[in-house]
């Protein structure tokens, strides 16, 4: 992750901290307001595996805070956590794309006042894919991540009881088994530094028209229910 140091001189209301990439589109952003709910047991993980959620301080003095590299993450009612775990240091599954490497701007926000800084992303020198092979892979997997986002607005929407079924093997898209596709291009294209292949090109056109029709059908049932 990036490590970024600020300081406060005397106690803020609230303090924000933004990622922002050269076009000063909002990639990320911090608040001393966000909820951080200390770790539980999620499922099979034990609290014990979880990294604790840091929040921006309010408070005089010098603060460390540390940004994941990744944009916004997807709204999730429970996170799922990887196999490998490390103790008290095991981050959720990513639903949010890589950035990519390249010049960014942290903007600092306290007590109404704004100062930024630029920040420099590099490429690890292991990776041996070109910055158009990765810009290719944040496009699609950015198109992946918006789908995702709108499928789960209308999955909220649509509850079991709007008859939202779940999807059969073979059986006509639903926003369930759309959701359930998407999510395993996500992983296939943030897997690794690589230019994505033909085929998952390919497919994640296919499933971006089958989100699109879902979403339709659902519009249209929602308004024929009103």
């Amino acid at each position: 992750g990036a490590i970024i140091d600020y300081a406060l001189a005397a106690p803020a209301s609230e303090v924000t901290l933004e990622i922002l990439d050269l076009a000063g589109k909002l990639v990320r952003k911090y608040s001393s307001a966000d909820k951080a709910e200390p770790p539980k047991d999620t499922g099979n993980v034990p609290w014990y595996w979880i990294r604790p959620p840091q929040v921006l301080s309010r408070l005089p003095g010098m603060h460390r805070f540390v940004w994941d590299l990744h944009y916004t993450p997807l709204p999730q009612k429970t996170a799922t956590f990887p196999i490998g775990a490390v103790p008290h240091d095991t981050a959720p599954d990513s639903t949010s794309p890589w950035v990519v490497p390249g010049t960014y701007t942290v903007r600092l926000t306290a007590a109404g006042q704004s100062t930024t800084q630029p920040l420099v992303i590099v490429m690890d020198p292991r990776v041996k894919a070109s910055r158009e092979d990765l810009a290719q892979q944040l496009a699609l997997s950015a198109q992946v991540y918006e789908d995702l986002k709108r499928i789960a607005i209308a999955l909220d929407e649509a509850k079991p009881s709007a008859g939202e079924e779940a999807a059969t093997p073979g059986g006509p898209d639903t926003l369930t088994s759309v959701a359930a596709t998407l999510r395993t291009l996500f992983e296939a294209l943030q897997a690794a530094d690589v230019a994505p292949t033909t085929q998952l090109v390919a497919a994640v056109e296919d499933r971006h028209q089958a989100a699109l029709a879902i979403e339709k059908r659902w519009a249209d049932l929602r308004a024929r229910k009103r």
